[in-house]
Parts: C-alpha cells; sequence; structure tokens
C-alpha cells in the first residue's frame, strides 16, 4: 500500500475538515507499478440482441444495422440461433460492452497503466495495441460499435491473441514487470474453432478453459463478465475461464447492468481498501479503488497530528 498525497509531514495550513488521500495499491511486489489491460469484448452477432435501455451516448453514432444471417445446424446452442434481421444498436448487448469498457477506461491512470482493444467473433482481432494514450483507445471502441455485431464466438482466438499481446509477441511493446489481465466481456458459450454449433459446444468449451489455464501459468489473469440469459444458461466456460486463470467471474442478468459492476473487478489483486484516521478512530467517508490499484478517500482529519492508515483486502 502506498500513500502517495498527501506526503509525510504534510501541513494543512487552512481550516478543513476532510482531506483527500490518493495512492496505489498491489499485491505483486517487486513490480515496477505498471499495469496492462486489454478490453476482450465479444462482438458475435448475438450481441445485437436487447441490452435492457437504450444508450443515448450513441446518439451521434449509426443506430440501425442488419446483422447476416448465421449458420444453425439442428437444436442449435443458444449462441448458435440466427438473429438475422434488423437491430439498433443503441440499445444492443454490443452498446453496453462499450460504454461499460468506457467507464472502465474512464478510471484509469494512464501515466502507469497501459490499455488495449481485442474483439471476437468468428476470430479474434487486434483493434488496439496496448497504449498509454487512451484517446486511441476510445476511438477503438467507437469504431467496434459502427461495425457492428457478427459472426459466432471465438474465445480461444481472443485469449491466445491476448496472450500474446501482453507478453510483447504482437504488436504491443513489451512490460516485463507489467501486471497483465484480460477484462473479458460475453454474452454467449463458446462456438468455435470447431465451428460446430450442434456437437462443438463441449470440446470448445474444454479448449477455451484449457487456453485460458495457459493465460494464467504465464502470469495473466481473466476478469469475465458474462452477461444475459445466454451466457448464463450454460456459464461453465466463463467459470472456468475465471478459475483457471486466477481471475473472477461476474453474471449479469441484465446486460446493462455490467455499467454498475465493471469497476469492481480488480487487475492487481487488492479487491478493497479501508482507510482510517489512527488518531480519531474514524474511518474515511468515501473511498475508491479502480482496476489498476490507484485509489481516492475522502478522510476526516483534527487540529494538530493526523495518522492515516490504509488497509487492503483481498
Amino acid at each position: 500500500m502506498q500513500i502517495r498525497s498527501p506526503k509525510d509531514e504534510s501541513t494543512i495550513t487552512q481550516e478543513q475538515a476532510y482531506i483527500l488521500v490518493g495512492g496505489k495499491a498491489e499485491v505483486q511486489t517487486g513490480r515496477a507499478g505498471y499495469v496492462d489491460i486489454f478490453l476482450v469484448i465479444d462482438v458475435s452477432a448475438s450481441t445485437a440482441l436487447y441490452a435492457g435501455v437504450d444508450f443515448s451516448e450513441f446518439s451521434r453514432l449509426p443506430d440501425s444495422y442488419i446483422t447476416p444471417r448465421m449458420v444453425t445446424g439442428r437444436n442449435p446452442s443458444p449462441n448458435c440461433r440466427s438473429v438475422w434481421g434488423s437491430h439498433h444498436l443503441r440499445i444492443s448487448i454490443l452498446a453496453a460492452e462499450i460504454v461499460a469498457s468506457r467507464r472502465l477506461l474512464s478510471q484509469l491512470n494512464s501515466e502507469t497503466t497501459r490499455v488495449g482493444v481485442i474483439t471476437f467473433g468468428d476470430d479474434a482481432w487486434l483493434r488496439q495495441p496496448l497504449t498509454h494514450d487512451f484517446e486511441q483507445v476510445r476511438s477503438a471502441l467507437d469504431l467496434i460499435y459502427k461495425r457492428g455485431p457478427r459472426g459466432k464466438t471465438n474465445m480461444v482466438d481472443a485469449i491466445l491473441l491476448g496472450t500474446e499481446e501482453l507478453l510483447g509477441k504482437g504488436e504491443s511493446a513489451k512490460y516485463l514487470d507489467s501486471i497483465k489481465t484480460l477484462v473479458f466481456l460475453t454474452d454467449g458459450v463458446p462456438t468455435l474453432p470447431s465451428g460446430d454449433c450442434v456437437s462443438g459446444t463441449q470440446a470448445d468449451t474444454d479448449l477455451t478453459i484449457n487456453t485460458a489455464r495457459q493465460a494464467g501459468n504465464l502470469g495473466i489473469s481473466v476478469h469475465v463478465f458474462a452477461l444475459g440469459e445466454e451466457a448464463l444458461s450454460n456459464p461453465r466456460a466463463a467459470v472456468g475461464i475465471a478459475r483457471e486463470s486466477g481471475g473472477t467471474y461476474t453474471a449479469v442478468t441484465r446486460p446493462a447492468d455490467v455499467l454498475a459492476v465493471v469497476d469492481k473487478v480488480s487487475a492487481v489483486g487488492v479487491d478493497s481498501i479501508q482507510v482510517t484516521n489512527e488518531t480519531i478512530q474514524q474511518e474515511a467517508l468515501q473511498s475508491r479503488l479502480v482496476a489498476d490499484g490507484f485509489f481516492a478517500s475522502a478522510v476526516p482529519v483534527v487540529e494538530g497530528l493526523n495518522r492515516i492508515q490504509v488497509l487492503g483486502s483481498c
């Protein structure tokens, strides 16, 4: 735990009841304080479905979208059903994923955190290599929205691509000592690489979980948000990805509600903090911890010496 502001023995000269205490928390030691996060976004055809609300943030962007017809087999799994037709993107699951990604991005510290973007449907695509320039990330997210949903659900390729980029084997510059994580947003179950929506889901699920296990062995955690009925009807892959990589699994019944939980993810292994003024035995009025470990708290103070304690829990 690092308290970065105020510094030790700082003096407050004006009268005030609270001070803002800020710092950085992380479990891993021996790191340089850098965090690398990939936003991994499901853009399969089913993400054209209703998320639960209308996202006014996209009023300046195209709304109507024609989903290509999907190839289905007999008794297809939910993620292989055809959702062909005209859809309003502003109310889609894809829109919920984009807005949630923006919300998480807005809380991160670009000085020590890099963010990249990957999408997956039939294949996985690198939309933005890891960067400290968050405006580039926002532009990439806008383009993903404009492209719209299409294809099946290739989780294996998404995790493999994320692993390759985080290890510096792709287009992203390599940071040897960074904390590495994937924030994985999906509304379905894996239907590739086998491509057989009738019998392939079990095999694809096993392969997906095994791929996540390999990522975890390389020090990469995957935090999974399973969005909506289709993802929650068969969560084995999503739960397995999180468990085998050392990440977390979050079930979101109404996809739009991902906005309320996405900022609870922690890439640094610290889930919550408690900030206390030990001098007067009072806890902070408000404390906020974000994904890359930075925190801020409004702490009550009194005249004279104030000793501040910050505790983190995992």
